[in-house]
């Protein structure tokens, strides 16, 4: 196993243990009228999840609390 050097930029890395997500990605169309959709009859739920999770805001929540 070749180990990669940790980033500098935040990125999206796919590594082989997705296949099914690398494959729908490779063959996701654009709708012509959408360009950042797809047609409706395309499988499209694994790029949907993938695109959900990239929005939600992810790591550490801090909070301070006042000691009586």
């Amino acid at each position: 196993m070749k180990v990669i050097p940790p980033r500098e930029n935040p990125g999206l890395y796919i590594t082989r243990n997705c296949p099914n997500l690398l494959r729908t990605l490779q063959a996701l169309p654009r709708d012509p009228h959408k360009p950042n959709d797809c047609p409706k009859n395309c499988a499209d739920h694994l790029p949907d999840v993938t695109w959900y999770l990239l929005g939600k805001r992810h790591g550490p929540t801090f909070r301070t609390y006042r000691h009586p």
